[in-house]
């Protein structure tokens, strides 16, 4: 009977931390950006779409936002990328159709620049080890990750879902690869981003 209480406690503990592991990783998919939580607020709301840009692997959006009540603004990029192919169950995409990827406000477009100048860099340096891998991670969850093997770049983003029966999971959404010389036009297509922003939010 002792045992049978100890192997019961034990089994609720390991639910306890579970259900609460499981709201962690909720929390922390469904962050919002600025942008996000502007666009969400606003109760007249203009949106206005400055210019389309595409490089390998995300296209972005460069977007501002208005508040016509209060006339507030806001600037940030949206990007979208393809529909990977193993999240085609979830997300009800086809291939090759647009997925959104997520928000980027504009004071974390200079972290995103930084981050592909430094795996541009990087991969310059002679390693001692023959696998690494970098990592930048936005606050609304786009991952950017480069490894050694695939030499390429990848944007990935996991995203929260409840099916039919109300059990909750996730995906991934990966992006196709960018190549690292297209990461210098990543760059250039950023900075032309921050500076169409900066015009238009005054």
């Amino acid at each position: 009977m002792k045992k049978l209480f100890i192997i019961l406690t034990t089994l609720m503990m390991c639910g306890i931390a579970n259900a609460q592991n499981s709201e962690a990783e909720s929390i922390e998919l469904n962050k919002e950006t600025k942008a996000e939580k502007f666009l969400r607020e606003a109760s007249l709301l203009r949106e206005d779409t400055y210019v389309k840009l595409k490089e390998d692997g995300i296209t972005a959006y460069v977007k501002v936002a208005t508040d016509l009540i209060t006339n507030q603004k806001i600037g940030y990029c949206y990007f979208e990328t393809e529909v990977d192919r193993t999240a085609k169950f979830f997300s009800g995409g086809l291939d090759g159709e647009p997925e959104p990827l997520g928000y980027l406000d504009l004071e974390e477009i200079d972290d995103m620049i930084l981050a592909l100048s430094k795996i541009v860099e990087d991969t310059k340096v002679k390693k001692d080890v023959k696998y690494y891998t970098i990592n930048y991670t936005t606050s609304s969850g786009i991952n950017l990750h480069y490894n050694t093997i695939d030499r390429k770049v990848f944007y990935l983003k996991k995203w929260a879902y409840v099916n039919d029966y109300g059990v909750s999971g996730t995906y991934q959404l990966k992006s196709p690869p960018a190549t690292l010389k297209s990461l210098t036009k990543t760059i250039a297509m950023l900075e032309k981003a921050k500076t169409i922003i900066n015009q238009n939010i005054q």
